[in-house]
Formats: C-alpha cells, structure tokens, sequence
C-alpha cells in the first residue's frame, strides 16, 4: 500500500515540476498539430483531414469537459502523463527493479526534449498516447487479455501507430488471444476511417504525406534530431536491453523492436521526427531502470554524474530559469560540453559495466543462434 502511494506521489511531483518549471516558462502558443486538435475539441470536424480527424479519443475527452478546449486537451494530456508515471513504476516493480533505480529510469525520459515539450504544448494527443503505451505493456505482463485489448483500443483511437505494440502478446505463446486483440486493433483502426472518411482515403493520404516530406531525399533531417536529443538516452537503453536478463529480456526487447518499427515508420511521415521516438518512451524507461539499478551496485561516482546529467537535460527546452530569450542552449557551446560530457559518461559506464555487458550479451548471442538452430532443424 505504501509503495502505491509513493508511485502517485512521484508521479505527481514529476508533473508538478514538468507544469511549473516547463509549463510555465512561456505564454500558451498554439501552432501546427495543436490547431487542428483544439479545433475538433471544440466538436468541429468539418475540415480536419486525415489522419488527425481519426484520432478521436483525446479531443472526444476533452470536447465533454466542462472547460475551453485548451484546457481540457491540457487537462487530457497531463493525466496521461501522469498514467505514464504511475504505470512505469509498476512496471519496474513488477520487473524487480529497485525503487531509486525505477525513479532514475523514468527521470531519464522526464529529461528528454520531447518530453518536456508535453508541458510547452499539451494540446496533442502524445501524452495520452505514451501513458496508454505503459499500460499495454503492464497489461501484457499481468497476461490480462480485456486489460490488454481495451487498452490497445483506446490507444490506437489516440494515435495509430500504436497499433504495431499489440503483437508484443506472442510473447505470452497465446496464439488466440494475441489473434483477437490484432484483429480488434485492426477493426478499431478501419471503423472511424469507413465512417467518417471524407478524403480520398487512407492509402491515398498516407502516399500523400510521405511525398511531401521526402524523407528518403533528406535524410540528414531525420537524423539530426535523433542523435541530437535521444542518441544519449538510446546508448543508455541498448546498454539497459543487453543488461536485462533472460526472463525479462523476450518481452522487453520485443516492445522495442515493435515501437522502434513504428517510431521509424511514422519518422517518414513527420516533420517533427523526435516526437516520433518518443513513443519507445516506457520501454526506454524500463531498460534505463535495469541500467541505472546495476549501475548503482558498481559505482555510486557514475550513477551520480548520471543524474547529474539528467538534471541538466532538462535545461534543453526553456524554463522558468532560463526563459527562450536567454535559453542557455541557445549557443554552440553549452550544446558540445554537455555532449562531451554525455560521451565520456556512456564511455566511463562501458568500462564499468564492461564484464556484465559482455557476459550478457554473448549470452545473448548464445541463445539467439541456439533459436535459429533449432528453427531450422525443425
């Protein structure tokens, strides 16, 4: 009972802090995809195109509210924040993660830019989207089937790039029930599209979208915000996912793989690619857990300047300290010390961590290669 309480009221001081400290820092400025939400929050889908007019669960929410349509979408997006906080300690507790490790993981992705952009422009649907993800990945681990399949649902009326989480059930071998939560993701995705398609459909808009960000042709676009804002946070997954051991490991490193093909695939669509890597959000806090919790066991030093570290992460958007007219990273050099840092941190864990990293990996290795025998023997 009392680690419940101390998950909400983690919870809740991470989005005290992300409101005041964050939210604060700059006057509400609606631009892009917050338009196009508060428009349909206020009922008018008239002119919302594909594929934001299907993506109906966060501005129905908020349209029943009591509140304008900024509030209410606000109001929306920081109780899924807050799911997400609670769900991912529950992960990690249900991993067998200490509580200082579950807390360093999931401040880890509190100090991502795109995170922290939740509390700058909580008018999308990308807060409710990551909270429901924790909660499919919950579902999967507790093998709650009505859990799982309510959740995916709801998720995929959010965003439908959640979708590709949903086959992460074969990691249960149950082969039926994994088939009808696909089959009623799917359903949910087709229903709003043949109800309320105006346009000239889905294959049709989704081509549409691709040619006019050609991201084939710039690649460079598609990279630099990756490396730029996640590559830190992605080393320190990867370390996490090689460190995790065996009967954690299938469901983790299948949630990745399935969020990474999704973050990916929805990138050649974006103009803002980093929000698309933010839906690997619960499984990156997760495998920051594993890390930071062996990480605490060999050097208390480095798991100081890890959170460190992550303190001044947080500086990379504006905030009440540093307001966007002397926002500190807005020179080169701020950006390249603390990239340098962030460098020599990743290279100082590789060599702590260096037999555990190998052993865990050729393990690994070991019993991938032991799989594929078998698979072609048979």
């Amino acid at each position: 009972m009392y680690t419940y309480a101390a998950f909400v009221f983690i919870a809740a001081i991470l989005l005290v802090a992300g409101d005041r400290f964050i939210g604060q820092a700059e006057s509400t400025r609606l631009f892009g995809d917050a338009l196009v939400y508060t428009q349909m929050a206020e009922g008018d889908y008239s002119d919302v195109t594909s594929p934001f007019r299907y993506r109906i669960l966060v501005p129905s929410f908020a349209w029943i509210l009591p509140f304008t349509a900024t509030e209410s979408l606000k109001i929306v997006s920081y109780t899924g924040l807050f799911v997400f906080y609670v769900v991912t300690l529950f992960v990690c507790k249900r991993l067998g993660f200490s509580l200082l490790a579950s807390i360093g993981g999931l401040c880890v992705v509190f100090s991502t830019v795109w995170h922290l952009n939740n509390y700058n422009n909580p008018y999308l649907t990308d807060a409710a989207a990551i909270g429901l993800l924790a909660l499919m990945l919950l579902s999967a681990i507790w093998r709650s089937i009505i859990a799982f399949i309510v959740t995916s649902a709801m998720a995929v009326l959010t965003r439908e790039i959640t979708l590709l989480l949903i086959p992460i059930w074969l990691v249960t071998k149950q082969w039926r029930r994994a088939g009808a939560a696909i089959v009623v993701g799917v359903l949910v995705l087709m229903l709003p599209r043949l109800l309320m398609s105006s346009d000239s459909g889905f294959i049709d808009s989704v081509t549409n979208n691709f040619n006019r960000v050609d991201r084939v042709g710039d690649l460079t676009s598609l990279a630099k915000p990756v490396l730029l804002h996640w590559g830190f946070v992605g080393c320190l997954t990867i370390f996490g996912l090689v460190l995790t051991p065996g009967h954690r490991f299938p469901m983790i490193v299948l949630a990745f793989a399935l969020l990474s093909f999704a973050a990916v695939s929805s990138s050649f669509l974006a103009t803002d690619v980093g929000r698309m890597i933010a839906i690997l959000s619960p499984v990156m806090a997760v495998s920051c857990a594993q890390l930071i919790m062996m990480l605490l066991d060999s050097s208390r030093f480095i798991s100081a300047l890890l959170f460190a570290v992550i303190v001044t992460q947080i500086f990379w958007v504006p905030t009440i300290i540093t307001s966007r007219e002397g926002w500190v990273f807005d020179s080169v050099f701020p950006r390249a010390a603390l990239g340098a840092l962030e460098v020599i941190l990743i290279l100082a864990i590789v060599v702590i961590l260096r037999t555990d990293l190998t052993r865990e990996f050729g393990a690994k290795m070991t019993a991938a290669q032991g799989r594929m025998n078998n698979w072609r023997d048979s």
